[in-house]
């Protein structure tokens, strides 16, 4: 017996376990309480055999690979194999509400803090779908949202919310930088001989967790010239 979880409950090369996987069946009974993101962990192990150990009819040959990634449908239009795009179908995610109050900051703990220290509370509404990049490399598709490790929902990080304020901080001086007035507030600049200094800035960010449903996106890098998709991921 393994003591990886994920090693313990990887796919095997037969289509009853896979398709299992989705709705937690079966061997795969263990997951039916855990987070989705392990499913699709666990359903990414099946990535690991090759294409010739795993073929439909040789009309239409399919990798378990872009099963796991597209799913399959079966016969009558019922879905075979569920893959990654089963598990997050209409997915909602969003931080517990009684782990809320624990990451909202309250004015409370100004008293400790220097005189004329704030708290700033600011709400954002996507106008567009956000993307980005998580720390797995274990994992069925390539463009995977950052997720928090403990509630596996998708958030921003307190360093990445203070680097992208330096950026729109940065964005605002075109022609007369400040420079002095940003490092008071955000700290170094990253490569900075004095980077290493324990001066952190006077801005405190904490973490942004995303409320709303999460999907899939193909992205398809353009060529500026021809106005034409390259290489679809």
């Amino acid at each position: 017996m393994s003591y990886d979880f994920i090693t313990e409950m990887s796919m095997q090369e037969n289509d009853e376990l896979i398709d299992s996987i989705s709705k937690a069946e079966g061997p795969y009974s263990m997951l039916k309480d855990a987070p989705w993101t392990v499913k699709a962990q666990v359903l990414t192990t099946g990535t690991v055999f090759s294409e010739k150990n795993f073929k439909e009819t040789p009309r239409r040959r399919t990798s378990l690979e872009n099963l796991i990634k597209t799913g399959r449908k079966g016969k009558h239009g019922i879905t075979a194999i569920e893959g990654y795009p089963g598990i997050i179908k209409d997915r909602t995610v969003c931080l517990p509400e009684s782990w809320k109050i624990l990451f909202t900051p309250e004015s409370s703990i100004l008293k400790g803090l220097p005189k004329g220290s704030c708290l700033f509370k600011v709400q954002l509404q996507l106008e567009t779908p956000f993307h980005s990049r998580d720390d797995l490399s274990f994992y069925p598709t390539e463009n995977l949202l950052k997720r928090d490790h403990v509630f596996h929902v998708p958030y921003l990080s307190a360093a990445g919310v203070k680097g992208l304020l330096r950026w729109a901080w940065r964005m605002c001086y075109e022609d007369k930088y400040e420079e002095d007035l940003e490092k008071d507030i955000f700290g170094p600049r990253p490569g900075s001989s004095d980077e290493d200094s324990a001066f952190q800035g006077v801005l405190y960010t904490w973490p942004l967790f995303w409320d709303g449903r999460i999907g899939e996106d193909i992205i398809n890098p353009q060529d500026r010239k021809k106005n034409i998709g390259t290489v679809p991921i």
